[in-house]
């Protein structure tokens, strides 16, 4: 089982996907603001993550070869689950 962190670009709507819980491997250069730790999901490294609703396995294959590849994935809002954008709320 792999944690992956959901980052946010500032207020903009691009979200970042990387196992990397500082947000460090983020380009930089794509987001003009500071990547904001929205969540933590855990990932089998199989299925799509969360149950996400994939459209295709055009965009699995393409998340799972930005995380394979390159460390991240990097995706508009639209394109995934709202509830993984929501910043994660501390239990008490």
């Amino acid at each position: 089982m792999k944690t992956l962190h959901v980052f946010r670009c500032g207020v903009e709507n691009l979200y970042g996907i990387t196992e990397d819980a500082t947000g460090g491997n983020l380009p930089t250069d794509l987001c003009g603001a500071i990547w904001m730790h929205m969540n933590s999901l855990s990932y089998d490294g199989h299925l799509p993550p969360w149950g996400l609703d994939v459209a295709s396995q055009t965009r699995h294959g393409a998340l799972l070869a930005g995380l394979s590849q390159n460390g991240f994935f990097i995706s508009e809002g639209e394109a995934l689950p709202a509830d993984i954008m929501e910043p994660h709320k501390p239990t008490a």
